[in-house]
């Protein structure tokens, strides 16, 4: 196989049992968050950290690392419950790497998010984002507007957000 398990915090499983929060006893799915990787030891740490002390609706946190050269998947693995890493021939696409992740995920929403992105209130954006599920059956995916750390954002990173979420504007 082209991936092998690298770190679990906790047991995979294949189907999970819908999990319940909330004092209505609203029944909520599980999200499987996925993050494909390469070399992002600089800002895999605060990335995972973030998430994983911010969103407390039922998710699991899944790297996919293509195989970096540095510290990426060690740093991960302290985060994230499962951390599965590329091992094939040359070099893993990042579409191969969402793939990958999402193979051993288990949640009922799959949800990809880059390595230096960040959500902010992850619990009101994923029940909103839920909410948009339950009254649309026919509804596949989302998006949502883009954003970078603050302290890493450069002119093009704002170049590229502000453009790209001036479409999502226009297009809502």
């Amino acid at each position: 196989a082209d991936c092998r398990l690298v770190r679990s915090r906790g047991s995979i499983a294949r189907s999970c049992d819908r999990l319940i929060v909330g004092s209505n006893d609203h029944q909520r799915s599980m999200i499987s968050i996925i993050i494909p990787t390469l070399n992002e030891a600089k800002i895999i740490e605060s990335t995972l950290r973030t998430l994983v002390t911010t969103f407390t609706l039922p998710n699991e946190v899944i790297v996919s690392d293509g195989g970096s050269s540095d510290r990426t998947a060690e740093l991960a693995a302290r985060y994230a419950n499962t951390v599965v890493v590329y091992s094939g021939e040359g070099r893993q696409t990042i579409g191969e790497g969402r793939n990958d992740g999402a193979k051993v995920a288990a949640g009922d929403f799959l949800v990809f998010l880059d390595a230096d992105c960040v959500i902010p209130q992850p619990d009101r954006f994923f029940a909103q984002a839920l909410t948009y599920f339950e009254r649309d059956p026919g509804l596949v995916g989302l998006t949502a507007y883009l954003g970078v750390f603050p302290a890493d954002e450069t002119l093009g990173d704002k170049l590229v957000s502000g453009v790209a979420n001036l479409g999502l504007r226009v297009a809502n």
